[in-house]
């Protein structure tokens, strides 16, 4: 196994505008797209309680309309669809920057707005139809809510429910609220489970198991404001496999993904509490280091390298009290670029003096660095068959000079 070589660069804060950032997909030359807002429901869920508003403003002016028998109070259905029309127009407006505590309240309130209409029709028939409507409620809130707030949640809407019908004096209302509150449960248990098993699928890495970009790039956002709230140093660097198309061509993918199954359980091993890894795509991986200096995360590197058989080259960058996720990882990209340029085993950190450490085993290999395998290939398992990361990478490079030559001139 090879010593680590160490190399520490100069860097400044102003960065050429002719280097492009990191790439929705782990190549270099598109713009990284800008991070989730912290406490945001994903777009397709911010958008649920939109339809669910729309709905019940729908079905409450036709019950207002429509033919419903005697003992309803058609007033309160003509004030609950009013406003019903008003959260629709509200939420719409809002879009996706609604923080998750909102969502909650906003659940909540459907709930109670199904219960105020059922009131009005306390003792009609039409309380049958208009308590199916809380089916509809469970299942937005199942959409979103963790299982113990859902599982209050439908509890507290079956006493709601059960205190409505069972005092409305209806002869059928017992056998309505059990044959209510067994669909209302099992419709929201099942849309729960399935809604985790997707998000599970969609921010996991098949091969490795661990959060693939999308989760990262949440989880980074997170980090990042959590360490500017307690002014506390976080380091994220970006690890990339060396001679990696080596294994591919010469042993074939399944080796390939061997390897990377492989180093991802040496570098779980080493994980500190609080620590983060992620893959990328391809050879790739990302790890958040919150607590650790530039130099903690060089130590933290380090034991990852004496963990693990397969060489790799890394880039640290240390986030400062106003750095945007889309910086703090060009900072590391750019220095694993730098890294990968210099030879087998070298980590380099953003910023500070220079150091090196000699390394007689292996002389620096000529030429650009290796090429990655694939990355795009991050979230459909499997190492990739292609090094159009650092091909996209070296093209970039070749041009910054240039770019700047151009501009100084």
């Amino acid at each position: 196994m090879l010593p680590i070589v160490v190399a520490v660069e100069t860097e400044t804060s102003a960065r050429e505008p002719s280097v492009p950032s990191l790439g929705p997909q782990g190549s270099r030359g598109r713009r990284h797209r800008p991070p989730p807002r912290l406490g945001a429901v994903d777009a397709g869920v911010g958008n649920m309680p939109v339809v669910l508003w729309v709905v019940g403003a729908v079905l409450g002016t036709a019950g207002c309309v429509l033919p419903h028998g005697p003992g309803v109070e058609v007033g309160g259905w003509w004030v609950l669809s009013a406003l019903a029309a008003a959260m629709a127009v509200l939420v719409w407006r809002a879009g996706d920057r609604l923080p998750l505590g909102l969502q909650y309240g906003q659940a909540a309130a459907a709930c109670a707005a199904v219960s105020v209409a059922l009131l009005c029709a306390h003792h009609s028939a039409a309380a049958f139809g208009v308590a199916s409507l809380y089916v509809l409620t469970t299942v937005f809130a199942a959409s979103f809510f963790e299982t113990r707030p859902l599982v209050v949640y439908l509890v507290g809407q079956a006493a709601a429910s059960g205190a409505l019908l069972l005092t409305s004096g209806l002869a059928a209302a017992p056998a309505a609220w059990v044959v209510l509150i067994g669909t209302a449960s099992t419709a929201g248990m099942t849309v729960h489970r399935l809604g985790k098993r997707l998000g599970q699928a969609a921010s996991t890495d098949p091969l490795t198991g661990l959060p693939n970009r999308r989760a990262m790039e949440r989880v980074v956002v997170r980090e990042l404001a959590r360490a500017n709230r307690r002014h506390e140093p976080l380091s994220l660097a970006v690890i990339d496999l060396d001679e990696f198309k080596e294994v591919n061509d010469r042993l074939g993918h399944a080796a390939g993904d061997s390897v990377l199954v492989g180093a991802t359980a040496a570098w779980q091993s080493q994980l500190r509490a609080g620590d983060v890894l992620g893959r990328f795509g391809g050879d790739e991986f990302v790890v958040l280091l919150p607590g650790a200096s530039t130099a903690q995360a060089c130590a933290v590197i380090d034991r990852w390298r004496q963990a693990c058989s397969q060489p790799f080259s890394a880039g640290i960058a240390a986030a400062g009290p106003t750095t945007p996720i889309d910086e703090l990882l060009r900072l590391a990209d750019d220095a694993c670029y730098r890294a990968k340029r210099r030879r087998c085993g070298t980590v380099v950190a953003s910023g500070g003096g220079m150091v090196r450490a000699a390394s007689p085993d292996r002389p620096p290999p000529p030429g650009p660095a290796p090429a990655r395998s694939g990355p795009d290939a991050g979230d459909s398992g499997g190492n990739g068959r292609h090094g159009t990361g650092d091909r996209a990478r070296a093209a970039g490079r070749a041009e910054g000079p240039r770019a700047r030559a151009g501009q100084a001139g």
